[in-house]
């Protein structure tokens, strides 16, 4: 069991929030950064895990109705050509509700079952047999911002007013070329954190 240890500001009190895995799959063959599908399923689940303290948030993907894999489109490696290409987004929604009134959360996303690269922030694919090289995904705020995986100052404020309710925010994932794309698997999982103020 995985625990995410959260210092409330101010307050000098640990909080335990649920560590969850937003499992970013996707699979590919010889001239794709996806295609090979069929026989691996293209989904997994999101893996929740962790100890829920008082004053603490329940997180909701994609409304919580199917909790899934967030899977980005199928893309040709011919689209990630060189260091710096972009392509394949993927739009999800991150929700908090039953949140203590009337307080700002900040959201994380963290490096914990794949590794981020500290100079581009994206979290990094995979390795070994079958799996693309050079791929990574990188995660960016409805506004276009760019999201860098274990970094506080890129987080997602939430504000949760007077009424409660549940507060959700968009997201966006795509591939990212780090280098020359080779095709074959890309499988990324990020963790999320939540600091209270």
């Amino acid at each position: 069991m995985h625990h995410i240890r959260l210092m409330h500001p101010g307050f000098n009190k640990i909080l335990y929030s649920a560590l969850i895995f937003v499992a970013i799959l996707l699979f590919s063959p010889a001239s794709s950064v996806a295609r090979d599908c069929t026989n691996l399923g293209c989904n997994t689940s999101v893996f929740f895990t962790g100890v829920y303290a008082e004053e603490t948030c329940e997180i909701v993907i994609n409304g919580g109705i199917n909790i899934d894999v967030i899977q980005l489109p199928i893309i040709s490696t011919q689209t990630l050509r060189g260091a710096g290409s972009e392509a394949g987004s993927k739009t999800f929604t991150v929700g908090l509700k039953k949140c203590p009134i009337n307080r700002n959360i900040q959201l994380k996303f963290v490096s914990n079952l794949s590794q981020a690269d500290n100079t581009t922030g994206n979290l990094l694919n995979n390795t070994g047999v079958g799996y693309s090289r050079n791929t990574q995904i990188r995660l960016r705020k409805k506004n276009g911002s760019q999201i860098k995986i274990d970094d506080l100052t890129s987080a997602q404020n939430y504000y949760i007013p007077l009424s409660g309710g549940v507060v959700t925010h968009d997201y966006i994932a795509n591939y990212y070329s780090s280098g020359l794309a080779t095709s074959g698997q890309v499988r990324a999982t990020a963790g999320i954190e939540l600091f209270y103020k």
